[in-house]
């Protein structure tokens, strides 16, 4: 579901890399660095990715006119990404559906994308959380796992 996130990961890794290699020491402070970017990076592709997801299935109603209603309403600017927020979002298609997100999105996946968004907002507030290209992969895979669930459990 995410696109540009990982191969931007991958293209950051090789960067680090090939850098480290001339000055070994810079690794950890260059991980860190670029890791905020990628924090960022991801959270405002999980956001679009939420937005498209709700508008995909919206569009699925056969009535032209509630799909534009229900696109409108409930599918722009309600992309929010806490794991919390997706899991409310599903429940408004259906408590069943927010009971099949949090069986799909088990408590590892949350704590993993929670660290991802923890990183993001340390850079947006003027303090970057030192991170590892390790812990960006994980918070990746994470909210490609989140995307994949929320999407399930609303069809």
């Amino acid at each position: 579901m995410l696109r540009k996130t990982p191969a931007v990961v991958e293209i950051a890794s090789e960067v680090i890399d090939r850098a480290a290699e001339a000055n070994p020491g810079d690794r950890p402070f260059l991980e860190a660095a670029i890791s905020a970017y990628l924090a960022a990076m991801a959270y405002a592709e999980t956001e679009r990715q939420v937005s498209d997801i709700l508008e995909t299935r919206f569009q699925s109603n056969n009535d032209a006119k509630i799909s534009h209603f229900l696109s409108v309403t409930y599918g722009k600017g309600k992309g929010r990404i806490k794991k919390s927020d997706i899991a409310d979002l599903a429940k408004q298609f259906g408590p069943d559906c927010k009971k099949s997100f949090n069986e799909l999105a088990d408590s590892g996946v949350a704590e993993q994308y929670l660290n991802l968004l923890d990183c993001r907002h340390k850079l947006a507030h003027g303090e970057p959380k030192p991170e590892t290209l390790k812990g960006i992969r994980d918070g990746v895979k994470a909210a490609q796992k989140l995307l994949t669930a929320f999407e399930t459990a609303i069809k």
